[in-house]
């Protein structure tokens, strides 16, 4: 699996700063954060068309898009001990994406709509203590779980929002 890793990145704007440290992302199959702080991530299928999986680690102040017009190969995503992590929206072909994983992070947001055809399966939360979900429509034809473990002490949660059959 080839990886790119960045780390102690401030001002980080994907896919706008990896192309000043990379010449391309096309090969890329995990992307990986670790303490970066103000990033804002957009990831698209013409940036990153074999991204697979997600790690963002000790990260603060991070915006997250997905956005895919052509089947995504992206499967997953874990993000742990960040502050601030907000989803925008989450929109297009990812039939391949079935669980994300939020663990010990500070605030997480949904803010986004999560539309098309998305098969996340699974969404688990582990010792985050403050999070807002499905503030915009959200409709999740798939998801089996919400799962939330260890201390997710303030929830806030609209399932009015949530389309979700299962």
């Amino acid at each position: 699996m080839r990886e790119m890793l960045l780390t102690h990145k401030k001002y980080l704007y994907i896919p706008e700063s990896i192309r000043t440290l990379t010449p391309s992302s096309i090969e890329i199959e995990k992307l990986s954060l670790h303490f970066c702080s103000k990033a804002r991530l957009t990831l698209t299928d013409q940036d990153w068309p074999n991204l697979q999986y997600l790690e963002i680690i000790g990260c603060q102040y991070i915006e997250i898009s997905f956005i895919s017009q052509v089947e995504s190969k992206f499967t997953q995503f874990y993000i742990a001990h960040s502050k601030y992590v907000d989803f925008l929206d989450i929109t297009g072909n990812f039939p391949h994406l079935v669980k994300g994983t939020i663990d010990q992070c500070k605030y997480v947001k949904f803010k986004g709509e999560w539309k098309g055809n998305l098969q996340l399966n699974q969404l688990e939360f582990i010792g985050s203590r403050q999070v807002d979900l499905f503030k915009q429509s959200a409709s999740l034809p798939a998801l089996e779980r919400l799962d939330f473990q260890e201390g997710c002490h303030f929830l806030k949660l609209d399932l009015s929002q949530l389309s979700a059959p299962h």
